[in-house]
């Protein structure tokens, strides 16, 4: 099955509910609950880029912005042959 933006958006707020306080590190923080809860709502994420891995040409890249935190949060899916290889979220 095709990897979509939607199951990206939703890749990225299941990693960060399995990581409660991510957010608040990245932007060096102590663990608010409050301050995250935008971070965890898929309408808040925008993609704003797909490209190929620089190293790896067979995985593609998509980058999101949480837009509440101004474009300083971003998360980035990596997928190869349909399937998500990696989630990550960080403070810009």
């Amino acid at each position: 099955m095709k990897i979509t933006t939607e199951m990206c958006k939703q890749a990225i707020v299941e990693y960060l509910k399995q990581h409660p306080g991510l957010v608040s590190h990245e932007f060096g923080e102590d663990y608010n609950a409050d301050f995250e809860a935008d971070a965890i709502l898929e309408k808040n994420w925008k993609r704003f880029e797909k490209r190929k891995d620089y190293f790896d040409e067979t995985v593609t890249v998509r980058g999101f912005d949480c837009r509440p935190y101004d474009d300083q949060l971003r998360g980035y899916v990596s997928e190869r042959n349909n399937e998500i290889i990696k989630v990550e979220v960080v403070g810009e």
